[in-house]
């Protein structure tokens, strides 16, 4: 039987997409002086396992994404910036604190050129840190951190249409999200205004399929709205078609983690590897359809288990076989 995402699946998965593929637009909307701040002819570098290995040791529950990512500074100072990202989506009174204990690690470990942000993607409108204080007998310390609320954005859908900003209508999806929990029907008719939107909005092939990405699973619906909406996107005309041909719906991703633990499963008893083989060959067949027997061939002479597990992200994120065995 198919399982239902869960809590965490559904909020850590997009934004960690959301913030890899579109830091810029990010930065650019909801942090402008970091913005500025950055010399993106250089492309920024993601350390989520060095941050990882700093993390704190406070329970964070389903609903936070942190990354790490450095870039270069614009201004000569400090050659590289290193910039601690954590998108909180419900109120955590822990949550300064944890921004203070990744602050202070990160700058013992890279010095001065550290930045941390934060983007509240939570309902509730009263919640709003942004520092982290205390005080012992004079002793007084205080960390601010710039912070972006996703609720003060209310006009997210015409920043897009004024501006272009990708990052925008992953506000308005998060937005959507917020204000349709329990209310099907809802969420699905605020799924479709931010399509309209993306329609008239000029994006190039790969952003546009994964920003559609971000915000169908930001918005799921049951599996027979899925279903629908799905259908409806088939009939749109020709010019609009391309926009959902690859789109990876959540009862997909279902079925393809099924067919990893299943051919895991099946693998192991001969050894990692090989579970690891025939887990990526059941999702392929299950994304793509049954496998050219030289494709398959190819795949099970790799015997690097960290290779294999990439590809296994990879079946899931690229939009057809051909682009995954480009990757792979």
């Amino acid at each position: 039987m198919a399982r239902e995402a869960t809590t965490s699946e559904q909020f850590d998965a997009p934004w960690k997409l959301a913030v890899e593929r579109f830091l810029q637009p990010l930065l650019q909307l909801g942090f402008p002086a970091v913005h500025n701040s950055i010399d993106w002819r250089h492309a920024p570098e993601f350390l989520d396992t060095e941050l990882q290995a700093l993390g704190t040791e406070q329970a964070q529950g389903g609903r936070t994404v942190d990354k790490l990512v450095k870039v270069r500074r614009l201004d000569g100072q400090e050659q590289w910036l290193f910039i601690h990202l954590e998108i909180q989506a419900q109120p955590d009174p822990q949550f300064p604190h944890r921004m203070w204990v990744y602050y202070y690690r990160l700058c013992d470990k890279h010095g001065e050129g550290v930045l941390s942000l934060a983007i509240l993607a939570d309902a509730q409108p009263n919640w709003r840190p942004h520092c982290y204080e205390t005080a012992i007998a004079g002793c007084r310390l205080r960390l601010e951190f710039p912070a972006f609320k996703v609720l003060d954005f209310p006009d997210a859908e015409e920043v897009f249409e004024r501006t272009g900003n990708p990052f925008a209508l992953v506000v308005a999806a998060q937005q959507v999200a917020l204000a349709t929990r329990g209310d099907a029907q809802a969420r699905y008719a605020g799924r479709w205004g931010i399509v309209r939107r993306l329609r008239r909005g000029g994006l190039e092939r790969r952003e546009l399929q994964d920003l559609l990405r971000v915000i169908h699973v930001l918005t799921r619906l049951p599996p027979e709205l899925e279903l629908r909406f799905k259908s409806e996107m088939a009939t749109l005309p020709p010019s609009e078609g391309h926009m959902t041909t690859e789109l990876i719906t959540p009862l997909e991703e279902i079925a393809m983690e099924e067919g990893f633990a299943k051919g895991q499963a099946e693998g192991l008893a001969k050894g990692r590897i090989e579970g690891l083989i025939e887990g990526l060959l059941n999702g392929l067949d299950t994304r793509f359809g049954p496998l050219p027997e030289s494709v398959r061939d190819q795949l099970k002479e790799v015997n690097d288990e960290s290779r294999l597990r990439r590809a296994m992200r990879l079946a899931i994120t690229e939009p057809n076989r051909e682009r995954f065995l480009a990757r792979f």
